[in-house]
């Protein structure tokens, strides 16, 4: 059985290391995978970190927000970590990317539209045009 899977942070910035460990029984799986703004970003590689683990019960990892992968997104890790009986845990940790807004804080929907109305240039042939759809 494994116990929580311990983190030194609960968030890990563009750059910074988080380290983590479980206890279980026996050795220790930990599979790392990134996870970004949905849809998938066109050209997105997971970043090196991204690979199966496997570590001693309380052995702890290193898991680094490579800032090349990460410069231009935002999003979590998540790692999931399963010991010899097949039992299994899993945690997300938010990376946390001072360059770029969380995609949350973006308007969507009717307020989106709205919002592309608005910025729009006052001509109101443009208006009109935009409005029939």
């Amino acid at each position: 059985m494994i116990s929580d899977i311990v983190l030194s942070s609960p968030t890990v910035a563009v750059g910074e290391i988080l380290t983590f460990k479980a206890d279980g029984i026996g050795p220790i799986i930990f599979q790392v995978r990134c996870f970004v703004e949905r849809p998938r970003p066109r050209g997105f590689r997971e970043c090196p970190e991204c690979q199966p683990r496997k570590a001693l019960s309380g052995e702890t990892l290193t898991l680094i927000a490579d800032p090349e992968t990460w410069q231009s997104w935002t999003g979590r890790f998540e790692i999931t970590a399963t010991d010899s009986e097949g039992d299994t845990k899993k945690v997300s940790i938010p990376v946390i990317n001072e360059e770029k807004p969380v995609q949350a804080d973006r308007p969507r929907g009717r307020e989106a539209v709205a919002q592309v109305i608005a910025d729009m240039p006052r001509d109101q042939d443009v208006v009109r045009q935009v409005m029939k759809y």
